[in-house]
Order: C-alpha cells, then structure tokens, then sequence
C-alpha cells in the first residue's frame, strides 16, 4: 500500500474530477498546473432538456496530458471486477478514484434529482467500521465512508494512477498554443466558437428558457442548476489556463492574464446576477444584464484569441 498520508486535495478551481487529477500530479509529479494546456473551450449539445444542460466546456483530455508527462493511468469497469480485484488495486494504489452518477450518491444533495458524473476518492478499507474510508469533493468531506454495496452496486468505473519514470516535459511555445488556437478559430455544426457563443447569449438564453431551468430544478441548490454549473465551469476553465500561463511563463504572458482577468470578472458578474435573479424570481429584470456581461466577456475572448494567435504565427 502506498503511503497516501501526504495526498490532499487541492483547492483548486474546477469540477471534481479535474480537482483529483490535478491533486495526484501535485502528489506525484510535485506540479500540476501542465495539466490545464487545453482546458478552454466553449460547446452546445443537441441533446439535454434545458439550455444549462446544453452548454458544456469543450476542454481537451486531462488524462492525457498526465501520461505525456509521467503519470499512469487505468481504468475499469466495475462491470468488470471483482470484489477481490477492488481490494488489490486499493492495497497497490491506494488512494483510487470511483467514479459514480451522482443521482446514485445517496449521501449527496443532488440524489434522486441530477445525472451527474462525480468521483470519490478510496483511501482504504476499515475492517473495524466495515466501510470504506473516502474523500468527497465539493463540498470536501474527508470523513465519507461507503460500504462495499455503496462500491459494488453504484460505481460505475475505477481509477487508478501512479508515477511512472518520465519527467514534466518541457514547455513549446507553439505546440502549447494550438490547443486553444484551434478551438478559437474552428468550426463545429453549430458555427464558430463566436457564433456557439451568441447563439446561446442572444437565441437561447431567453425568459422562457430561464423560467423552465428553474421549475425542472427548483428543489436543487442554486449552485447545482445546470445552467449555473455550467457557466461555473466555463469560468473556471480560464481560471486553469491563467494557472498554466503561470507555470510556462511566457514572454506575453501578463498580457494574457490581464484579459482573462477580465474574462473572469464578466463571467462572474454574470452568474452572480442570473443566480440572484432565479433565487428571487425576478428573471425579467435582470436577463439583459446577463446578456450584456456575457457579451463583454466575449469581446475579451476576441482579445485574448487574438494575442494568442499572434503569439502561435
């Protein structure tokens, strides 16, 4: 069993599972910010019943960028394992990663009333509790404990990760640019990631769109809302890459980060007044607000691509 006493989660900005890769590089590798090279994007769904359930973050694979930089990874299917292949993976890797659908987490608010990827992390086994002795994310609980059925009949995957002997790559300016260059200048079937981007401001987030996201989620935290999640998200995808630009530190990197500060500031705004204005049902107030403070910081983005493209010629 490895000595896990030194993991901790870090407090970071990010969904959970971006939270868990990223504490194992900085458990492993001592760094974790290279992990966030293709971490921006904007996407829209066809599918999804609401307009918060059709917006995502189009990021590149996390995964990835941890094998290209020492770290190992592999994942199971509980579909696929035995109770006796759990406790080994737990006693050669521990901590390991669960992956469930949240709507199954019974010990979480969003049970029963959300599809969710969400993921746990297994310290070990207490004979004593006969439990599992977890570690949540968001809200952070290090005291979880799960039983084998929690494990058995709930977790859809497992994953474990560990060290391997290659080191933290260096740093190519280019190649380290045409992630978020593509994604600023390709084109999906619905546009440009400009015209995604207005499409869901001016077309989809309209009254009647704010109103329906609300009645489907009116018994579930602000926070948890689809629409609110998902902007988060989008949020905290610039919050990584300005934590990336830090780390590669390149010539024009203030000037980035100066323009996503300000990406970050209207999205903020944003979702603070679309939050209040859902909690005391006053939409039609405040929608023009919204829009108005998404459309700057899309002009930031314009920005913020530009002097990346610049940066990549």
């Amino acid at each position: 069993m490895r000595d896990a006493s030194r993991f901790e989660l870090l407090d970071i900005k990010g969904d959970c599972f971006d939270i868990i890769i990223a504490s194992f590089a900085q458990w492993l590798k001592g760094e974790y910010r290279y992990l966030f090279i293709d971490c921006l994007g904007f996407g829209l769904s066809e599918n999804g019943t609401t307009i918060g359930e059709k917006i995502y973050v189009a990021k590149g694979d996390i995964i990835a960028a941890a094998n290209e930089n020492g770290i190992e990874a592999a994942v199971y299917d509980m579909k696929n394992l035995y109770v006796g292949d759990l406790y080994h993976l737990l006693s050669e890797l521990n901590p390991i990663v669960a992956e469930f659908d949240e709507f199954d987490c019974r010990w979480r608010k969003n049970y029963r009333k959300l599809h969710r990827k969400h993921f746990v992390l297994i310290f070990k086994y207490c004979m004593e509790a006969e439990s599992f002795i977890c570690t949540d994310t968001i809200p952070y609980d290090n005291s979880l404990k799960l039983s084998l059925e929690d494990i058995t009949l709930s977790a859809k995957k497992i994953m474990c990760l560990w060290e391997n002997a290659h080191p933290i790559s260096s740093i190519d300016l280019k190649k380290s640019l045409s992630y978020p260059i593509h994604t600023f200048s390709s084109r999906d079937k619905f546009g440009s990631i400009w015209e995604r981007l207005h499409l869901f401001i001016d077309e989809m987030l309209t009254l009647q769109a704010l109103e329906a996201e609300s009645h489907l989620f009116a018994d579930m935290d602000i926070v948890n809302m689809p629409l609110i999640w998902n902007l988060k998200n989008v949020q905290f995808s610039f919050e990584q890459y300005r934590q990336f630009l830090e780390f590669a530190d390149f010539t024009r990197t203030k000037d980035l980060i100066n323009v996503i500060n300000q990406i970050i500031k209207e999205l903020e705004i944003a979702i603070s007044v679309l939050g209040l204005s859902i909690i005391r049902k006053e939409q039609f107030l405040s929608i023009e607000k919204v829009r108005l403070h998404l459309r700057t910081a899309v002009d930031s983005m314009k920005e913020f691509a530009d002097i990346l493209i610049l940066m990549g010629s």
